[in-house]
C-alpha cells in the first residue's frame, strides 16, 4: 500500500466525523509508519475538520502508528489503541471527536427469503405448464375427433 492509498483510506473514513463543539482548536501531526508511511494532518477548528497530506509544525499533539493499526482503529473508533504525544487536553479533544465515527453498516443475510421466493414461483411455474400441456392436449384430441367425423 503506498502513503497515498493509505491517506485516502483515512481521509475517507475521518469525513464522517462530526465536530459537534464549534469552539474546539486542536491540530494533530499523523506519523503513518510501516506500509504506506508518511505524514498527514487532522485539525478541527470551527466546527469543521480537515485532514491533509502535510506535516504540521505547530501541532498540539502528535499520534504515532503503524498504517494498518490505524485505519482499523479509526474504523472501529478505537482511540485507545492509539498513541497520542503533546497537550492531553488536546488529546481528549481529538478523542472526542475521532469517537463520533459511525460504525461500519452491517449487511442483512438474505438467503432465506431468496429460496422461499424461488421455490414458490417453481411450483407456480409448473402449475402453469401442467394446465397449458392439458389445455393443448384436449385442444388437439377435439381436432381430431373432428376431422375423423368429416369423412
Amino acid at each position: 500500500m503506498t502513503f497515498e492509498e493509505m491517506f485516502q483510506s483515512a481521509k475517507e473514513v475521518l469525513q464522517k466525523v462530526v465536530v459537534a463543539d464549534e469552539n474546539a482548536a486542536v491540530a494533530v501531526q499523523v506519523n503513518v509508519t510501516g506500509d504506506g508511511a508518511g505524514i498527514f494532518y487532522i485539525k478541527a477548528s470551527n466546527g469543521v475538520l480537515e485532514v491533509e497530506p502535510y506535516d504540521y509544525i505547530d501541532n498540539d499533539a502528535v499520534l504515532t502508528a503503524d498504517s494498518a493499526a490505524l485505519l482499523t482503529a479509526l474504523t472501529k473508533a478505537d482511540t485507545a489503541s492509539l498513541t497520542f504525544e503533546g497537550n492531553e487536553e488536546k488529546i481528549a479533544a481529538m478523542c472526542t471527536i475521532l469517537a463520533t465515527i459511525p460504525a461500519p453498516k452491517r449487511t442483512r443475510r438474505t438467503t432465506k427469503t431468496t429460496t422461499a421466493k424461488t421455490t414458490t414461483k417453481t411450483a407456480a411455474a409448473k402449475k402453469e405448464t401442467a394446465a397449458k400441456t392439458t389445455t393443448a392436449k384436449r385442444a388437439a384430441e377435439t381436432t381430431t375427433t373432428t376431422r375423423s367425423r368429416k369423412k
